[in-house]
């Protein structure tokens, strides 16, 4: 039972991650888009918090290596170059947005090159989704396969039907990704624009903005035109969304095949996501900003719950589970302490800060 606890622990953590990664990666998005929304609405979430996004994905690398030692050979060894590329990738991205924000730089270049990192790091990441559902990793391209079996197979002696049936999981799970980060950041940022509708006055007095400066970054927009442009968006975001986990369905069904193996299983995965879809729906054509984010948010969560769901007891298909690669039960107690600790710490200290340098006060 504390197996499915840890593991369940790292789930949550992912997920939080996701939705707030989402966020952080759709609000450089819309800088293609002004109309869409505002740059000092995105300066204000992004700066400071997206800053803490990571310590999510900290918590979860923490707790799988914490409880599941007898991981970190497979993860180190197979994810090598995923991690590098994921590494370099939001580099990148990090520079190109204090290039952008505080180095004084508008150039096309930087938005387009924010543009494209902002999809590229979420369809790296689900690579790691690949990886723990087939033990197989693929960078898109081709050049590089590595399987949780061998060491390394070269790209001129690939294990071709391994290879080619996770090539395809990972392109359905890196539509997946870029879609989510699509859905949950246009769904967030109608909710946001409605409860901070002087975002930017607020914004721009906190970092020292002059009058022209405000003018210059179109701060002056009508925020019941921005949430109807960010609804629109956010109801083809939703189709597409929506379309993109039926693909991976199909995928996972077609080239995952442990996944579906137990009857029960699947039936208690298949009820849980078909009610988390259905609520989302229902959210959804509400037409509250706060319910379409929820609703963005649970569709999320049911597919990622369904997933790993369906892949227990594997951590690594087929060689890692969450019994192998347990952790010596002496230490058990002081690691769920630990993180118990930190969840107490970090959830409500996102909240605040979100609250304070986010929404901020409406009165203001």
């Amino acid at each position: 039972m504390s197996n499915i606890i840890a593991i369940s622990i790292a789930a949550l953590f992912l997920l939080f991650y996701m939705i707030t990664s989402s966020i952080e990666f759709g609000s450089t998005l819309f800088l293609v888009s002004p109309r869409l929304l505002g740059e000092n609405e995105i300066r204000s979430y992004i700066n400071p918090i997206w800053e803490t996004t990571n310590v999510f994905l900290v918590f979860v690398v923490v707790c799988l290596f914490a409880f599941f030692p007898g991981s970190i050979s497979f993860f180190g060894r197979d994810l090598l170059w995923p991690v590098a590329l994921f590494l370099i990738i939001s580099g990148i991205r990090v520079a190109g947005v204090l290039l952008y924000y505080y180095g004084g730089f508008r150039p096309g270049l930087i938005r387009g090159l924010l543009f494209i990192t902002s999809f590229l790091v979420p369809m790296v990441l689900a690579q790691f989704v690949v990886y723990v559902l087939t033990g197989t990793v693929v960078l898109h391209g081709g050049s590089y396969a590595v399987s949780s079996a061998v060491s390394l197979v070269s790209s001129t002696s690939f294990a071709v039907g391994s290879l080619g049936a996770t090539a395809a999981l990972g392109s359905a799970l890196a539509l997946f990704a870029g879609t989510t980060t699509l859905a949950i950041s246009t769904a967030f940022f109608q909710f946001f624009v409605a409860a901070r509708p002087k975002v930017g006055q607020k914004a721009s007095s906190a970092i020292g903005l002059t009058a022209d400066q405000m003018a210059d970054q179109n701060v002056k927009q009508e925020p019941e035109l921005q949430i109807d442009a960010l609804r629109f968006v956010a109801d083809i975001s939703g189709l597409v969304f929506t379309f993109a986990i039926a693909v991976l369905l199909f995928a996972a069904e077609r080239f995952a095949p442990h996944l579906f193996a137990d009857p029960a299983k699947v039936t208690l995965a298949g009820t849980v996501l078909v009610i988390c879809l259905l609520l989302a729906i229902f959210f959804w054509r509400l037409r509250r900003p706060l319910l379409y984010f929820f609703g963005s948010c649970l569709a999320t969560a049911g597919i990622t719950f369904a997933l790993f769901y369906l892949n227990l007891p594997y951590l690594v298909y087929p060689n890692v589970t969450i019994y192998s690669s347990w952790t010596d039960p002496a230490v058990v107690p002081a690691l769920f302490t630990s993180f118990v600790v930190g969840i107490i710490v970090i959830i409500p200290s996102f909240f605040l800060l979100f609250r304070l340098f986010v929404v901020g006060r409406k009165s203001e």
